[in-house]
This record gives C-alpha cells, structure tokens and sequence, in this order.
C-alpha cells in the first residue's frame, strides 16, 4: 500500500474506535447513573417488600455497575491503544503491556461478575451455581494463560526502560 492508502485507512479506523469508545462510554455512564438511582430508590422505598427481595434487587444493580466499569474499561482501551497511541512506531514490550493490559480488565470483569453471581445464586438456589463458577473457572485459566504467555515471550512483569 501507498502512504497516501496507509493513511486514510489509519483515519478511517481511528474514527470507527473514538466512534464506538463513545457509545461505549455513553453506555456505561448510562448504567450507572440507572443502577445508582434504582439502588437509592430500594434504599429509600417506604413499601412492605422483603429485605432479601430489596437485598437482591440492590446485588442486581451492583452486577450491573461492575459490568458497566468492564465496558469503560475496554472503550479506554480502544481509544488510548488504537487511537492516541501510534500504531507503527510502538515497541514490541509496548505492544504485550497493551495486550496484557486488555486480557487483565476481561478477566477481571469476569471474576466480578461470577462472584456476584455466586453471592447472589448461593442465597437461593444452590443447583443454579454452574454458571458463576464456570465465571471464576474462566477468569482464573485467563489469568494464568496470560502468565504463560508472559513468561514464553520473556516480558513478564517487570517494565523495561
């Protein structure tokens, strides 16, 4: 490809990620600002519900905040690696710090979400508790994956200057 061709696609994409870093954003502040003002308004109801029911009502908006800072964290990502950061002229130890980076904000939503899940199922049916731990199961193989990859490609966890 030409440098005039390299250019306009390097464009185009960067506009497609701030594009859909925005939504993205946008989505997440959305569902926050929703499940913090349901929170408060089971905290301030006046009406006969049940603890447990309030109770699991507040631990679903809580599922819901944990996965909304999930989805930030990946339109960070978008916007800083893919947009702000120069794709050509990055080092390769630049290049795995994003690549573990990414890997760390998934496997950390999804041990979040898992152990709200597990809190929230272990109250009420123990036979539903498949799926949260398969949740933690994957989050933990993502982890130590992530281990491995660093230690194959010699980057391990210490910055180099």
């Amino acid at each position: 490809m030409t440098k005039k061709t390299t250019n306009l696609v390097h464009y185009i994409t960067n506009i497609a990620c701030t594009l859909v870093s925005t939504i993205l954003f946008a989505i997440s502040f959305t569902i926050i600002f929703w499940s913090a003002a349901e929170i408060f308004r089971e905290l301030t109801a006046s009406d006969v519900t049940s603890g447990v029911y309030r109770l699991n009502k507040i631990m679903d908006e809580v599922a819901y905040i944990i996965f909304s800072i999930a989805v930030a964290d990946v339109a960070r990502y978008l916007l800083v690696e893919e947009v702000l950061k120069s794709k050509e002229n990055r080092p390769l130890a630049e290049k795995r710090k994003a690549l573990s980076n990414l890997i760390l904000i998934i496997s950390t939503a999804f041990a979040l979400e898992g152990l709200v899940l597990t809190i929230q199922i272990a109250k009420t049916n123990l036979e539903k508790l498949v799926y949260p731990i398969m949740l933690l199961l994957v989050s933990s193989i993502l982890l130590i994956s992530l281990g491995v990859y660093q230690k194959l490609s010699g980057s391990g966890f210490k910055d180099k200057p």
